[in-house]
């Protein structure tokens, strides 16, 4: 199998092959940004990989609160979600599963 890294200069790649990747999206609003920036202030004092974890964890409670406009609840949105999800199925990936909540 031949691993590769590469950036486009923001968020990093790995590029391997027939590997199975789970990829999770959010919607922008479904965490408000007052929220995130109170979190950022309350952990600075913290070491990175502390302050990373404990911030991990209040997104992950956080998202099952049901912030901003919940457009997915919309199936004209979902479904335009899920043409986009499909659309290169089979052809520059293989989607073995998928979920739209």
């Amino acid at each position: 199998m031949n691993e590769v890294w590469h950036s486009r200069g923001y968020v990093p790649h790995w590029e391997a092959g027939e590997v199975p990747q789970s990829i999770t999206f959010r919607l922008a609003d479904s965490l408000p940004s007052e929220l995130l920036q109170r979190w950022r202030e309350e952990l600075e004092h913290l070491q990175n990989d502390e302050a990373a974890l404990k911030r991990r964890v209040r997104i992950e409670q956080e998202l099952h609160c049901g912030h901003g406009a919940l457009a997915l609840r919309n199936s004209t949105i979902a479904e335009l979600v899920e043409d986009a999800l499909l659309h290169f199925d089979s052809d520059r990936y293989k989607l073995h599963a998928w979920s739209i909540m």
